[in-house]
């Protein structure tokens, strides 16, 4: 047995000590590293006031939810749970589309949408001005310009697919 989720809770064995029967196997709890994952979180965005947590679908461990919950509690912070199947359903959420966390930006002659930032900051906004650079795009900028590597040089690495 491989599970990734309380076999007590899920009613496949008595208890871990004593699972009974001709059980073995591995149970992979990750709900003391979720809740460490969550003081990491609020140490290190210490204004952040809400988060958010998503898991594929399947139960969720009732003891994993306690966790979360009274973490969340003690760190003085809004935690909102939430089972996540496809990405069709994080990017059609109302609340995320609400909170504009898609953006459009311009790519060539067309606009996209892009994952704008989860960061809210009342002081400073955050903008998305671009996607992520393509592999390569300023390869010439970072050797001619500011290594002072020489253009022909440069061309020449270019040229044999090194660069």
């Amino acid at each position: 047995m491989v599970v990734g989720a309380d076999p007590v809770e899920l009613g496949l064995v008595a208890s871990l000590a004593h699972p009974g029967g001709r059980v073995t196997g591995i149970a992979f709890q990750t709900f003391d590293v979720d809740v460490k994952r969550l003081q990491f979180l609020r140490e290190a965005m210490p204004v952040a006031r809400r988060f958010g947590y998503l898991w594929p679908p399947g139960p969720i461990p009732v003891r994993m939810v306690d966790a979360l919950t009274q973490a969340a509690r003690r760190l003085n912070i809004e935690l909102t749970m939430r089972s996540v199947a496809a990405l069709d359903e994080v990017v059609g959420d109302p609340h995320l589309r609400a909170r504009e966390m898609f953006v459009p930006v311009r790519v060539g002659d067309s606009e996209i949408e892009v994952f704008g930032s989860p960061l809210e900051l009342s002081r400073s906004p955050v903008r998305t001005r671009g996607v992520a650079p393509t592999p390569g795009q300023h390869n010439r900028e970072v050797y001619v310009e500011w290594l002072g590597m020489s253009t022909e040089r440069f061309e020449s690495l270019r040229a044999g697919g090194i660069v």
